[in-house]
Parts: C-alpha cells; structure tokens; sequence
C-alpha cells in the first residue's frame, strides 16, 4: 500500500514538472492593410480562415478600415505565408508595422507605490465639462 501511494506521488510530480517545462508557442497578432470593399469580402475572409495558413488561430475583419487582424502561431506560419493565403482568395494584402507606443499612455503605478498627480501644464490643457445653464423665466 506504501509503495503503491509512493509510485502515484511520484508520477504526479513528473507529469507536473514535464508540463512546466512544455515550450511555451509563439503567437503573434499582425495587423493587415488590405482592398476589401464589402460584407461578401469580409464573408469571403472568415468563410475560409484555413486558406491563411496552418497555424492561423483567429482573425477579426474590420471593414471600416479595411484592416484583417490576424493571431496565428509563429512556429507554424508567418506574415508572409498569411499574405499568399490572402492572395489565393483574391485579396491584396500588406502587414503593417507594429504601432509607436500611445504619447500619453495609462499611468500605472509599481507594486506599493501610488501613481503621480498630472502635471500641472496637462491638467490646464485638460478638457473641462461644459457647465450646465439655468435660464431664468
């Protein structure tokens, strides 16, 4: 009964060691420009997500900007694979560059410390609420 406890226990540890040492994917999001004008083309992307590659995990159609954001597995595919696959559907495609860090990002403070007041030159440049009027009758 010792031994049989002791043999379980330790298959439990070596699986979870070996699951803790399991390579970790890649999974990139790229962001692609593409010249899609319309629902069926938008319909024609997402009816055949296969046809971008193997390792293509999920893709959002944003008609308005005419932009296809694409998250797949780096170990699998990559951006350039991803822009034949778009042309195999007819659709012109160029991934675009990762965008520049925002100017004024959130403000997050380090674990035990407390953010920092806006400087004085942002808050009077801030955006004030309009005031509400009151007409007398």
């Amino acid at each position: 009964m010792k031994q049989s406890v002791s043999l379980l226990l330790m298959l439990v540890l070596s699986l979870g060691v070996s699951m803790a040492q399991a390579p970790k994917k890649n999974v990139v999001t790229q962001v692609f420009k593409t010249d899609i004008r319309c629902h069926n083309c938008e319909k024609k992307i997402m009816d055949n997500v296969s046809a971008l590659g193997k390792g293509v995990r999920d893709v959002k159609v944003d008609l308005d900007t005419k932009e296809v954001t694409v998250t797949f597995d780096a170990s699998k595919t990559n951006a350039q694979a991803i822009v034949k696959g778009f042309e195999k559907l007819k659709v012109n495609a160029t991934p675009m560059k990762p965008e520049k860090a925002l100017a004024s990002p959130k403000m997050q403070a380090a674990p035990g410390r407390e953010c920092l007041p806006q400087p004085a030159a942002e808050r009077q440049n801030a955006v004030k609420p309009a005031r509400k009027l009151e007409l007398k009758k």
